[in-house]
């Protein structure tokens, strides 16, 4: 399978792939034959959804709770998806949503820097937009990580205008 169709965070490992009555799909393979932390589904229709747990499960265990934000790996991920949809014939705009939960008392890191007095006081973060290839992706996804750091009390560093 083309590497814009694995999860945003493929790093860990082995991915399994499956099919469904509506597309076909990719999981990351655990110790455990029930459990993914990672997969990701393409229907038929063309909407693509991805979920990535492992970081929640590995920096949740964390004394106290991280949630790791890594922008990077969200803008590959859109870039990857929307270049997937282009390559099967779907061409753009892409409406794409966004989203993060089971955050609500997490500090906020970023990259590999935790910030300790930037705690997460919500519980689940989404945000929708159009995008097309054209535009930067970090850009296009401004507005759900300045949701992400508001929600923590502190502002996004270097971006002093989220538009």
């Amino acid at each position: 399978m083309p590497d814009q169709f694995i999860p945003h965070i493929a790093t860990r490992g082995s991915y399994s792939c499956f099919r469904a009555g509506g597309g076909v799909g990719m999981y990351g393979v655990t110790d455990e034959p029930s459990r993914a932390l990672d997969a990701i589904i393409v229907f038929c229709t063309g909407e693509i959804w991805s979920v990535d747990a492992w970081q929640m499960l590995a920096y949740g265990r964390r004394d106290p709770p991280v949630l790791l934000l890594k922008e990077d790996d969200f803008a590959r991920s859109l870039v990857n998806y929307a270049t997937f949809l282009n390559n099967i014939g779907a061409n753009p705009p892409y409406r794409w949503i966004a989203g993060i939960e089971n955050i609500e008392g997490r500090h906020l890191g970023i990259q590999k820097i935790e910030l300790h007095n930037a705690v997460c006081l919500v519980d689940l973060i989404e945000e929708e937009r159009i995008y097309t290839m054209d535009i930067d992706p970090k850009q296009a996804l401004c507005h759900f990580f300045s949701k992400i750091y508001d929600s923590c009390g502190v502002k996004r560093p270097g971006k002093p205008n989220d538009s």
